[in-house]
């Protein structure tokens, strides 16, 4: 069962760390990162947390 706020999560992850410009001048790891879908992970193994904690554990 996938966590329903998954891709909330890997847009909303993603843009923080394009907002606090982790990722300038780095868009090898920028893509890589994206790629690697944090969201949809964290939605794997937390199927019925909120959208709230399941992007703190995308995040994290």
């Amino acid at each position: 069962m996938l966590n329903r706020h998954a891709e909330q999560a890997d847009r909303e992850s993603f843009g923080w760390m394009a907002q606090h410009r982790l990722l300038d001048g780095l868009p090898e790891r920028a893509e890589r990162l994206r790629g690697q879908r944090s969201g949809a992970l964290a939605a794997r193994t937390n199927p019925e947390v909120g959208a709230e904690m399941l992007r703190l554990l995308a995040d994290w």
